[in-house]
């Protein structure tokens, strides 16, 4: 395909160096076509204002939790209760900051 017509294109005459130069641009030219380079911006989830140390540590537990629920019905049901906890801890500092946040918002 196109890596072959660019293999093709290469120069038999030029040296090693020359090949190897001309067969990297072109692997580069392939890959920036077929399967370009994206960047990703992601927010940092400790600076949100919900995100405080007793919802931090909730997490920690729950955490903790999580590796130790395979061992009985117990540790899984303690991680079940630990998630169901922190997603409505979560829950309502969202709704809290939410409500602050819409209270500045001027009424025209």
């Amino acid at each position: 395909s196109d890596l072959n017509g660019i293999i093709d294109g290469i120069d038999k005459k030029d040296s090693f160096s020359m090949q190897v130069q001309d067969l990297t641009s072109a692997a580069s030219f392939l890959l920036d076509e077929h399967a370009p380079y994206v960047t990703k911006n992601v927010a940092v989830v400790d600076s949100a204002p919900r995100f405080d140390s007793e919802y931090r540590d909730l997490r920690k537990e729950r955490r903790r939790a999580e590796k130790k629920k395979k061992k009985s019905p117990e540790h899984h049901r303690r991680y079940l209760d630990l998630c169901d906890e922190a997603n409505q801890l979560s829950n309502s500092k969202k709704e809290k900051s939410t409500d602050c946040d819409s209270a500045l918002i001027p009424l025209l």
